[in-house]
């Protein structure tokens, strides 16, 4: 009797753990769809763009009398914009895999954080102005670090995106610092739109998640998944502080140089 029993309950684990797989199959399956689906997407409008851009310079070309150059100029530089999309969006695929590998390259060597946060918000400024979305920049004179200057800047650069992205065209306010008594600097990224659930605010450093409400914004939701891993790489922390309709505050968080000792 004791043996028969063990075995029903044997067969019911592996039902159990077979059930459990499947599932697991079916959300892979689910996921690997919406994947490419996405990709399908943000890769069919910027490509879209630049060939009817290039079929307008080709009618302008054509015509008889000589294209304007500053017009050909706002076109290549619209080119430019999206080609620069796509690479963003390959690099980031390249990423992911590397980081899934434990690849992800980084490079440390001294640089000053607070140059490098006002370079990225420079870049960004223009992208800024033309949603109307006024970006400020809190920081002391310098404050030097060792790290990759690099994959620090790309971290700040997602969480600048996703600022002008999900901030509802509101003010997005940066600020660099050092905590008190703490040998760490931190880099604070924050905006005034819909906000993030708490039930979210783990889920959304994972692959291709993306918070609730977010389906009409463009992106693979792979951004936060790399730029925590690249804090990571640095022995560093990418935290949120959020609620529904308060906006977000994301915080790169990076262990400063021990300062040295006596000779």
């Amino acid at each position: 009797m004791r043996s028969k029993v063990n075995v029903f309950v044997d067969l019911f684990r592996q039902r159990e753990e077979l059930e459990a797989a499947q599932a697991q199959l079916q959300r892979a399956v689910a996921m690997r769809d919406d994947f490419m689906s996405m990709i399908a997407h943000e890769l069919r409008n910027p490509l879209n763009s630049v060939y009817l851009q290039a079929q307008l310079r080709r009618k302008m070309l054509a015509a008889p009398r000589q294209p304007d150059a500053q017009a050909m100029l706002k076109m290549v530089e619209r080119d430019e914009r999206q080609i620069r999309s796509m690479v963003r969006l390959l690099d980031d695929m390249l990423d992911v895999s590397r980081a899934r590998t434990g690849k992800l390259t980084i490079v440390p060597a001294p640089f000053d954080l607070v140059a490098s946060t006002a370079a990225v918000v420079e870049a960004i400024r223009d992208q800024a102005q033309a949603q109307g979305v006024p970006v400020t920049l809190a920081a002391p004179q310098s404050l030097n670090m060792m790290g990759d200057e690099f994959r620090v800047e790309q971290v700040i650069t997602n969480l600048l995106t996703n600022a002008l992205r999900y901030g509802g065209g509101k003010p997005v306010a940066v600020a660099v610092g050092q905590r008190e008594h703490e040998e760490e600097a931190f880099v604070s990224v924050r905006d005034q739109g819909m906000g993030i659930a708490a039930a979210d605010q783990e889920r959304i450093f994972e692959q291709f998640e993306r918070t609730e409400g977010a389906a009409q914004v463009a992106g693979l939701g792979l951004g936060l998944y790399i730029a925590r891993q690249i804090a990571q790489a640095h022995q560093g922390r990418l935290e949120v502080r959020s609620a529904p309709g308060e906006g977000a505050e994301f915080i790169l968080s990076l262990p400063l140089p021990a300062l040295p000792g006596p000779p």
